[in-house]
C-alpha cells in the first residue's frame, strides 16, 4: 500500500474538494494571462509562431492541472507535477525566443513564469510543501538562465541580476507562497487528528471500563439471582430430576442471552 503523502488532499480530502474552484480559477488565470500578454505585444513579437507555441504549452499545464486534480481521478501525481513545470519552463523559453535580440525582449520573457507561479498556486493542496520548493526551485534556476542568456547580448545599462531577479521573481514568490500555505495547512490538520485521536482513545477506554462493569455486574446479578440458588437447592437435594435438569438448562440459556448482548453491544 501507497503510504500517505503530507498533501492536504490526502490527509483531508473534502477539504481540498472545496478548493477546486480556486485550483480551476488559478489554472485558467495562468492561460488567460499570458494570452492576453500574447494578444497586447502581437506588434513588437519577432516570431509569431513562438509565441503560439509558448501559449499553446501553458494552455498545456493549466490543461494538466484541471485534469490532474480532478476528484474523481485519484490523487495528483508527482509526475503530473513535473509536467507543469516543464511546461511552464518551455513556455519561458519560447515567450522568451519570440521576442529574442528585440528592443522589448522581455516583453513576454516574465510572462511564463507568472503562470507558473499561478498554476503552483493551483497546486497548492495537491503535492507536499518540500517537492513544491524543489521543482520550483529548479524551474527558478531554469528561468534564470534563460534570462541570462537572453540579456547577455544586449546593452541595457542596467545589471543583468536586477533583470533576471524582476523576471523570475513572481515565480519564486508564487512558489514560496504555495509551499508555505501547503506547510501550514498541513501541520493544523495533522494538529487536529492528534487532538482527535487522544479524545476517541480517551472516550474508548472510558466506554471500555463502563460496559466492562455492566457485562460484570449482569452476570453477578444472574448468579445472585439464579445460579446460586438453584445450585444450593442441587446441593440439599439427594437426587437430580428432569425438572432440575429443565431449569439448569433454562438458566444456561438466560446467561447465554446476556453474554450475546453484551457482545453485540461492544
Amino acid at each position: 500500500m501507497t503510504p500517505l503523502e503530507r498533501t492536504r488532499q490526502q490527509l483531508d480530502p473534502v477539504g481540498a474538494f472545496s478548493n477546486r474552484i480556486l485550483t480551476l480559477a488559478a489554472a485558467l488565470s495562468a492561460f488567460l494571462f499570458v494570452a492576453v500578454v500574447v494578444v497586447s505585444s502581437i506588434d513588437t513579437i519577432a516570431n509569431g509562431p513562438l509565441a503560439v507555441m509558448g501559449l499553446m504549452a501553458v494552455g498545456g499545464a493549466s490543461a494538466i492541472v484541471v485534469i490532474a486534480t480532478d476528484p474523481y481521478r485519484g490523487p495528483v501525481t508527482r509526475s503530473a507535477h513535473h509536467w507543469v513545470a516543464v511546461l511552464g519552463v518551455l513556455a519561458t523559453l519560447l515567450l522568451s525566443l519570440s521576442m529574442w535580440y528585440t528592443d522589448e525582449a522581455f516583453g513576454l520573457s516574465w510572462a511564463g513564469p507568472a503562470a507558473l507561479g499561478l498554476l503552483y498556486i493551483a497546486l497548492t493542496p495537491y503535492r507536499p510543501a518540500r517537492e513544491i520548493v524543489a521543482i520550483g526551485g529548479l524551474a527558478t534556476i531554469a528561468v534564470g538562465f534563460i534570462t541570462l542568456l537572453q540579456v547577455a547580448p544586449l546593452k541595457l545599462g542596467i545589471p543583468s541580476a536586477a533583470v533576471i531577479a524582476v523576471v523570475v521573481m513572481p515565480l519564486l514568490a508564487l512558489n514560496l507562497a504555495s509551499a508555505a500555505f501547503s506547510l501550514s495547512a498541513i501541520h493544523s490538520l495533522e494538529r487536529w487528528q492528534r487532538r482527535a485521536r487522544r479524545a476517541a482513545n480517551r472516550l474508548s477506554s472510558e466506554r471500555e471500563s463502563g460496559i466492562a462493569r455492566s457485562v460484570q455486574q449482569d452476570r453477578v446479578t444472574i448468579l445472585n439471582r439464579e445460579v446460586v440458588p438453584f445450585l444450593s437447592e442441587v446441593l440439599r437435594g439427594e437426587t437430580i430430576d428432569d425438572a432440575d435438569r429443565e431449569r439448569a438448562r433454562l438458566i444456561a440459556d438466560a446467561i447465554r442471552r446476556v453474554m450475546v448482548a453484551e457482545v453485540d453491544r461492544t
